[in-house]
């Protein structure tokens, strides 16, 4: 995702350069997208700029990347309004992705890519004449360009410092014509730009030198955020999801977190007062999202808790994929949340949704990740104009719901493991899901009849810890008067099973 991140950041300084820009055209590049301020008089240009780049990546990965182009025209007034323009912008390059490649010539397109009976690369699935073994107990062999992001990606853990230099003389070839060699490496995309990609510890000479994660950049021109945890053994190479999968409590499984905020385009279009939706304020509006997700986000994956345990599938912009052992991941869903909300000040309008699928550690993780996707599609859907949400097992709650999961889920662990409890408690509670049902949706209507909470509290009898017991009864408690007293009620009932499931997951030893 790092490799993705520098490529839209290369793209964009391409287009700065073919089109006689400076830096300050690009009012947003974060999260794989970037915005450009660009006269009308240079859209002939950039239309043969996006023509180069859109071949480019055509050849260099085969149709499986693309780059999708958007734009809005734009007069005097609509500066005081930026933030329609900035929502028009967005659309328009979620339709060209309808009709990707449209730009040039179709066969360009349609020209077999595959089918000459070569070797195929072990990670990507690509024909290569350059494959080098990677493990040969296991005939693993890759191509090129696996072989340096994988490169790229474990150096950049540790680098200080990184800088995009201008290839000195370099001239744009003709779109039409032009051929990139087959076995590409990222470096060599780069350079078909004009850039050079240039990372370490040690100072860069010229302009352009960021440092990594660290606002102390003097001497640097600046600074960048990114997310590169990788979760390490103890020689410094990075652990595999088998490894992962060991650190989780109970069941060795893992959990893929996405999480992704709410309403994104409306926030730019109402967001601002109408006198304040100028050009400056959407692009800082923009920024710091991209600062939580790809500077805060840091901050939390360095605590103890987390810390060489999580791994950074991606982060940036205005969401992020995580992976880790289940219980960690759960935890990390709602700490995420937390901090997201304090840093938007609890504004109910900017929220956060979320999915946690934990699977396997066999599991294909190109599969999982799509299942990922499908349950975070679930919670920003489960309710017409209600988001803020997490979906698990199927399931979709609020974070109020999320957080009585997450209490139910630890008394119950610590009465199996710590109290000596059977895990046949686990039944007793869902047996009491409709007990409970009734009673929350009287709650909800603003009733509570003493009579029936009482036979609940009765039917918690059997547990042998009293004192367990007791904190069980008083949640349950909480969650009646949040009915009774609060505007968002708890609605699914279904966090009991959840919660149970979870218990369950974390006392598999036991």
């Amino acid at each position: 995702s790092f490799c993705l991140d520098l490529l839209a950041e290369a793209i964009a300084q391409f287009f700065i350069r073919q089109l006689g820009l400076k830096q300050a055209n690009v009012l947003y590049n974060g999260g794989g997208n970037f915005f450009l301020l660009v006269p009308l008089c240079k859209e002939d240009k950039l239309q043969y700029a996006y023509q180069y780049i859109s071949k480019l990546l055509l050849k260099a990965y085969h149709g499986k990347l693309y780059l999708s182009l958007g734009k809005t025209k734009l007069n005097f007034n609509d500066f005081h309004t930026f933030g329609e323009k900035w929502y028009q912008v967005s659309q328009d390059a979620n339709k060209s992705k309808a009709v990707r490649f449209k730009e040039i010539e179709y066969q360009d397109v349609f020209e077999p890519f595959a089918g000459k009976g070569l070797p195929v690369c072990s990670n990507c699935q690509i024909e290569s004449t350059k494959l080098t073994a990677i493990s040969e107990a296991e005939d693993i062999k890759w191509c090129p360009m696996c072989i340096s992001l994988e490169k790229l990606t474990v150096q950049v853990k540790n680098i200080k410092y990184l800088c995009f230099k201008n290839i000195v003389d370099y001239q744009l070839p003709d779109w039409k014509s032009f051929a990139f060699k087959q076995e590409a490496t990222i470096q060599d995309i780069f350079r078909a730009m004009g850039l050079e990609l240039i990372i370490g510890n040690q100072q860069i000479n010229g302009s352009g030198m960021l440092r990594l994660n660290s606002t102390a950049f003097i001497p640097a021109d600046g600074f960048k955020f990114a997310v590169v945890q990788l979760p390490t053994d103890k020689n410094s190479r990075p652990k595999d999801f088998d490894q992962i999968a060991e650190i989780a409590e109970g069941s060795n499984k893992l959990a893929l977190l996405k999480m992704d905020v709410d309403n994104l385009g409306e926030l730019f279009i109402k967001g601002l007062p109408k006198e304040e939706k100028s050009i400056s304020r959407i692009a800082s509006l923009s920024r710091q999202l991209r600062l939580f997700f790809e500077g805060f986000l840091n901050t939390i994956l360095e605590d103890d808790k987390f810390a060489n345990k999580i791994y950074t599938v991606y982060s940036g912009g205005d969401d992020t994929f995580l992976i880790g052992p289940w219980n960690l991941a759960l935890d990390l869903a709602g700490v995420i949340n937390k901090h997201f909300r304090e840093y938007t000040c609890n504004n109910e309008k900017i929220t956060i949704s979320a999915s946690l699928t934990i699977i396997d550690a066999k599991f294909p993780i190109i599969r999982a990740a799509a299942l990922a996707e499908e349950n975070l599609h679930k919670a920003k859907t489960y309710k017409e104009s209600e988001k803020n949400k997490i979906s698990i097992f199927e399931q979709v709650f609020n974070w109020d719901e999320f957080t009585y999961i997450i209490s139910i889920k630890e008394l119950l662990v610590d009465l199996i493991k710590e109290r000596g409890e059977s895990r046949s408690i686990l039944q007793k509670i869902l047996n009491s899901t409709k007990g409970f049902e009734k009673l929350m949706r009287d709650a909800g209507n603003g009733k509570i009849y003493n009579e029936k909470v009482w036979r609940f509290a009765y039917f918690l009898r059997t547990i042998n810890n009293k004192e367990k017991a007791e904190e069980l009864l008083h949640i349950y408690e909480n969650i009646l008067l949040h009915n009774l007293f609060k505007k968002q009620k708890i609605e699914n009932i279904m966090m009991l099973p959840v919660a149970c499931r979870l218990a369950e997951l974390a006392t598999k030893n036991n």
